[in-house]
């Protein structure tokens, strides 16, 4: 036979029947019923036009309800007018990562990281995918609060205490440390054993041979 060959038409996705067409609306809505994370369509004035299940399993709200309120309904910590000027901020942008608090149906605060993009079709729509970083912000928190315990501990030490990297550099020092050597954390932090000890009172090799030693695991005493 002559002639052009018709070109080979797309396979369509697994599971579609070889004889329909391929939807990307469809698969679309697909990718958004199944993330784990929240979704919202808004319009211009913030209503919610779409949500999915994610979001509904994690505010507590059927979907009906939703669908009848809107973004400042669901925030727990900006005022209106601050939502207001995030919108026109989003609007004139494009698009922003910001977090935020929602309250859940049951009246439980939870920590949210929304991604939004502004589409300008239709009157105007918000795309937003929302997060939940409870349990992030909680870790932060129990980190800030382990943190200031230990530098307290430090801190009520009289004598000076030191912490070296594997190099022999300051990482950090206590307040004893700044009263000892009259510089203050900030200055020390980066510095070295040899710039601080008086000449000749030191052997400065045996030293760092000691810190590198105590660095892996062996304790010493000097």
């Amino acid at each position: 036979m002559t002639g052009k060959k018709k070109p080979l038409a797309a396979s369509p996705p697994e599971g579609q029947a070889a004889a329909g067409e391929y939807d990307p609306h469809a698969m679309c809505r697909a990718i958004i019923g199944t993330t784990s994370d929240g979704f919202h369509l808004l319009d211009a004035q913030s209503r919610i036009l779409e949500v999915n299940d994610a979001y509904v399993k994690r505010s507590g709200y059927t979907r009906e309800e939703l669908l009848a309120m809107s973004i400042t309904d669901l925030d727990a910590l900006e005022r209106p007018e601050e939502t207001a000027a995030r919108i026109a901020k989003v609007i004139g942008s494009g698009g922003d990562v910001f977090e935020t608090r929602h309250r859940a149906k049951d009246g439980t605060i939870w920590h949210v990281e929304i991604s939004v993009t502004y589409w300008s079709f239709d009157g105007g729509r918000f795309v937003c995918f929302l997060r939940d970083i409870t349990e992030r912000k909680r870790a932060e928190i129990a980190l800030r609060q382990s943190e200031t315990t230990y530098r307290g501990i430090l801190d009520s030490l009289d004598e000076a205490v030191y912490i070296l990297d594997e190099h022999g550099t300051f990482i950090d020092v206590n307040r004893g440390a700044e009263r000892k050597y009259g510089y203050t954390r900030d200055e020390l932090v980066g510095m070295t054993p040899a710039l601080v000890s008086a000449a000749g009172r030191n052997d400065l090799g045996k030293v760092m041979e000691q810190c590198l030693l105590a660095y892996h695991g062996q304790p010493q005493s000097f």
